[in-house]
């Protein structure tokens, strides 16, 4: 990529503002700020007597599933600041303030504008409205809460007002102005505007830039001209006019860019950000997360619904807690999540390609072994609680890889406050390794369920058929390849012949003939059923009548093709068993949430 060459045109010669994020610029710089340290350090939730410590942490992102709290707790966390209000998901916000009543006047005397009234030179004005000098140095000397600083201070970027932050302002005198808006201030900040353009390219492939041709109004433009940038250059001005407005754009770019044009122009300490997804699509959500998670000296709260976001915030150096809402009634309570465990779990192949992570957004998950098991039994859900009348459960039905996988994902999701539990075919019974470290996952007792699970496999490993006579499969083989021995080999025959050879075991055997009907009646149909029932209390649903396909032995075929063929006779929708099924797996969850 070219290195962009941005116009400096003939404020080339005015120092450039020197933000409170930026090092020391070196000779040349007149206006130094001092930084000006803002952070929250611990939460308490209403849903939790112990509160949660967030002090060290660059980057705090509130996620979980609907109507959790998520940008409640935004909203609050600045009325607690402002008024020492506790709400009903944030109760209490303890803050950390880093310099004295001298540097935040030299920060205000940087960051806002002076009252154009001579009769009020106290008056400091700002894009959050305006504060008394005076007034401003008393909330600050304050021992909890910083009142009308919020304003000044905090920084609160809903969807509406970021459509509205990269809209024309303004403009002001390049020499002798002080900037009060982001654009404004970016007419000046050479290196802001560098990384906006940077960023914007990296998400939409094509960078922005300042109109610095002079007018009463302030624009930013989609491109960058490539005429020498002069202002006696017609051809430069004539690209600049052909090029774009980005407030003519659509809602995702309007966005995107608003918000972070506000965060590299601008000094607030504290910035809170509500829903960062909201009209972007996946790659350009992703991307909005790892700019959020940018080295910054601002501290970040970040409320998203979006698995994208949450994995672009978690691509940084910098400390980042994840906190997890949930409701408990009209409680809301959280649960700090490992973000080096996320991150571990992004990156096995299994889970990259799966939405396993969006569970996190979800009331709770359903781990299946394919994705066809999971969009029948979704299916089969969503019937079942339409034709009732009830709520839809919120509830993640995903596939993790293989039933092998199980035990990671359960582990995973578990531990961050996700109600998790499992659906796997019948013949999960056969390797008890696998069935032990899934019961481990599940925070069960493998010890309490051998004696049961030893009893079926011994059962179903003497089923008849289980070892064919070998002169049963030379027969078989025979009669598949035909009387003349010179006829070359078709292809259905070498199909048929592997399968004729294939191991046929009891596990397979009792899969094929409907699960547990096909168990010998007596001790092993008794502790088949035991066994089951106790897998299922840990959340380890296993289909009794075999295999996915058995719930609808009319329709044909495996795996996607059977999936797709049972959606089109609309099997998810007339099979009771298939529904009563998956209302079990729903309430178990549902009792864990």
């Amino acid at each position: 990529m070219d290195v962009p060459q941005y116009p400096r045109l003939a404020i080339a010669a005015v120092p450039v503002r020197c933000r409170a994020s930026c090092a020391p610029c070196g000779p040349g710089c007149q206006s130094p700020v001092v930084p000006l340290g803002l952070r929250i350090d611990k939460l308490r939730f209403s849903g939790s007597e112990q509160p949660v410590s967030v002090g060290d942490s660059a980057i705090v992102v509130f996620i979980g599933p609907n109507n959790a709290g998520k940008s409640r707790a935004l909203e609050e966390i600045a009325r607690y600041m402002h008024s020492e209000e506790g709400g009903q998901v944030v109760q209490t916000a303890e803050i950390q303030k880093d310099g004295d009543q001298d540097d935040l006047k030299a920060w205000l005397t940087t960051a806002t504008a002076p009252s154009p009234h001579p009769t009020i030179n106290d008056n400091r004005i700002g894009q959050g409205g305006q504060i008394m000098m005076s007034t401003a140095r008393l909330r600050w000397s304050q021992t909890v809460g910083i009142g009308e600083l919020v304003d000044f201070l905090v920084f609160r970027a809903d969807a509406e007002t970021r459509l509205q932050l990269a809209q024309e302002v303004p403009s002001v005198d390049a020499l002798h102005g002080q900037a009060t808006q982001p654009l404004q201030r970016l007419l000046r900040d050479h290196s802001a505007e560098r990384q906006l353009a940077d960023s914007v390219e990296r998400a939409f492939g094509q960078p922005i830039c300042v109109n610095r041709t002079g007018g009463a109004t302030l624009h930013l433009h989609l491109g960058r001209p490539q005429a020498e940038a002069r202002l006696d250059n017609p051809e430069y001005l004539e690209e600049m006019r052909a090029l774009p407005l980005v407030s003519a754009q659509g809602d995702g770019m309007r966005s995107f860019i608003g918000l972070l044009l506000t965060l590299a122009a601008t000094d607030y300490p504290l910035v809170l950000i509500d829903e960062p997804e909201a009209f972007l699509h996946p790659p350009q959500a992703r991307e909005m997360g790892r700019q959020l998670a940018k080295p910054s000296p601002q501290q970040r709260f970040v409320a998203t619904h979006d698995s994208d976001v949450l994995l672009g915030l978690l691509d940084t150096t910098q400390p980042v807690t994840v906190v997890r809402l949930r409701r408990e009634g009209e409680a809301n309570v959280p649960s700090v999540l490992d973000s080096a465990r996320l991150t571990a779990l992004w990156r096995d192949p299994s889970f990259r390609y799966s939405n396993l992570l969006s569970g996190l957004f979800h009331r709770g998950v359903v781990v299946c072994e394919a994705d066809g098991d999971a969009l029948l039994y979704g299916a089969a859900l969503d019937h079942a609680l339409l034709a009732s009348g009830q709520a839809s459960s919120d509830l993640l039905f995903t596939q993790c890889g293989g039933k092998h996988k199980f035990p990671t994902a359960i582990s995973a999701l578990r531990p961050m406050g996700v109600p998790t539990g499992a659906i796997a075919d019948i013949d999960v019974l056969r390797d008890e390794s696998l069935l032990s470290r899934i019961v481990g996952a599940l925070e069960g007792s493998w010890d309490a369920l051998r004696n049961d699970w030893y009893v079926v496999k011994q059962a179903v490993e003497q089923l008849p058929g289980a070892h064919p006579l070998i002169s049963d499969v030379r027969e078989q083989i025979d009669g598949s390849l035909g009387p003349d021995p010179t006829a070359r080999l078709t292809e259905d025959q070498s199909r048929r012949v592997r399968e004729i050879t294939s191991r046929t075991d009891g596990w397979r055997i009792m899969r094929e003939r409907g699960g547990l009907p096909a168990i010998p009646r007596g001790d092993a149909t008794q502790a088949a059923e035991r066994l089951l029932a106790a897998l299922a209390d840990l959340g380890l649903f296993v289909v009794p009548v075999g295999a996915l396909e058995g719930w609808v032995p009319a329709v044909g075929g495996h795996g996607s093709a059977f999936v797709y063929a049972a959606l089109e006779s609309q099997a998810h929708e007339t099979s009771s068993t298939l529904q009563n099924f998956v209302m079990r797996v729903t309430r178990h969850l549902h009792v864990l949430a």
